[in-house]
């Protein structure tokens, strides 16, 4: 009693005199029934959210990007930009409906398997572990994809399916290995047993199976929406390509159907341009033969026509014609410069009498009109200085000096 008492004490000095550790004691024995119990409660959850949720996998893969070998003779595959850009693309292309339509006809996803467990709440996706396989031939109504069409084996031949359409019950008896159409004409498929079924029927006559059949297009959203594909190095050009789902072998296969697609796609892109290259090679090597021998058979005929047998007096000939061409040309562009450059001269109201001496002799008989479009400018200027410039002898003037330029200019 002394030593629980020196306890009590040392506890109610480190607590401080303000906190009453009798009554926390007290209050704790009478609630411990409830703490034990809100325990116990606890471990239940636990327990039975261990038991029954689903493990979830993850599976990744890491893709090598190889950059372009235009892009490196254009010196351009070490820009950061670039790489960016490249990568980007390609990692739309993983994500586009495209690829992941390929991946969803690669792999057995157009129906999916499903095994109840013993308590109805849980049930796992089989995958290719079923026992049985389905193949649709035609749905009529679409709300055949969002329901759950249960199946009981009875035996090797006949099956049970149950399954709620139109808010009504529906079971039905068929067999195995024949195309069936459901009573309401929902629905057309086939069901098969597998080998390893059919030689353990009484294994699974006492289990509950269901299937769903999938619409490609809303089972791509999804399948768009829970990969994820993150670039790992913008240097390597590495990217990475993961998935998570509850059955292994499934995210294992869609990652590798990714990849392989992946791959796939960029081998038929570079096979598609290849070809395209080599045709157009191709005609242009033809189309260069024609014109080559076109061009031959035209040599000939102009040598024979003009008696030039001899190659190098033909040379000859070409190169003094061609040396009188380049002169004419020289001369003609000079002329056209000249004309320009006096034509805006003339526009731009500029000193006449500098034209004329600038010129000297090569206005020839422009000489005449430029001496009148002087006078004229020159009694004009003598006028403003006697009455103002909206006078009408002022503009009857103007107008004088604009036909006259208008004349030389023409």
């Amino acid at each position: 009693m002394r030593n629980d008492s020196s306890i009590m004490a040392s506890i109610q000095g480190l607590l401080g005199n303000d906190f009453n550790l009798s009554l926390f004691v007290s209050i704790i024995k009478k609630s411990l029934i409830w703490v034990v119990f809100l325990f116990i409660i606890a471990l239940t959850f636990a327990y039975l959210y261990l038991h029954y949720t689903q493990p979830l996998y993850s599976t990744s893969a890491t893709l090598m990007l190889n950059k372009e070998k235009t892009s490196q003779i254009m010196g351009v595959n070490n820009l950061l930009s670039y790489e960016v850009d490249e990568l980007q693309r390609e990692i739309e292309i993983l994500k586009s409906r495209f690829l992941v339509q390929r991946v969803l006809e690669a792999l057995p996803l157009d129906v999916s398997y499903y095994k109840e467990g013993r308590t109805k709440l849980v049930s796992s996706e089989m995958y290719t572990s079923t026992p049985f396989w389905v193949s649709v031939r035609e749905v009529k109504r679409p709300m055949v994809y969002r329901t759950d069409i249960y199946m009981e084996i009875l035996d090797e031949e006949k099956f049970r399916l149950n399954y709620m359409l139109d808010n009504q019950v529906v079971t039905e008896v068929f067999t195995f290995g024949s195309y069936f159409e459901n009573s309401t004409g929902a629905f057309e498929i086939m069901i098969e047993l597998t080998d390893q079924a059919k030689r353990n029927i009484n294994e699974y006559k006492t289990s509950s199976f269901f299937f769903r059949i999938n619409d490609s297009r809303v089972y791509a959203e999804q399948l768009i929406a829970k990969v994820k594909i993150a670039p790992l190095n913008l240097k390597t050009q590495k990217i990475q390509i993961s998935y998570e789902d509850h059955n292994k072998e499934k995210a294992r296969d869609i990652v590798n159907a990714i990849t392989v697609e992946f791959r796939k796609y960029n081998v038929e892109q570079k096979t598609r341009g290849a070809d395209q290259i080599l045709s157009y090679l191709g005609a242009q090597i033809d189309t260069f033969s024609r014109d080559l021998a076109d061009f031959q058979d035209s040599l000939k005929r102009f040598r024979l026509d003009n008696n030039y047998l001899n190659p190098y007096q033909e040379l000859n000939t070409a190169t003094e014609r061609l040396n009188l061409l380049e002169q004419q040309k020289i001369k003609l562009m000079f002329d056209q410069k000249l004309v320009n450059w006096f034509y805006d001269y003339v526009e731009e109201l500029n000193d006449l009498k500098v034209i004329s001496s600038g010129l000297g002799n090569d206005l020839g008989n422009y000489q005449g009109i430029v001496d009148e479009l002087r006078e004229l400018e020159q009694k004009r200027n003598e006028m403003l200085m006697k009455v103002s410039a909206d006078h009408p002898q002022v503009v009857l003037m103007e107008e004088e000096i604009e036909r006259v330029k208008s004349d030389l200019t023409n």
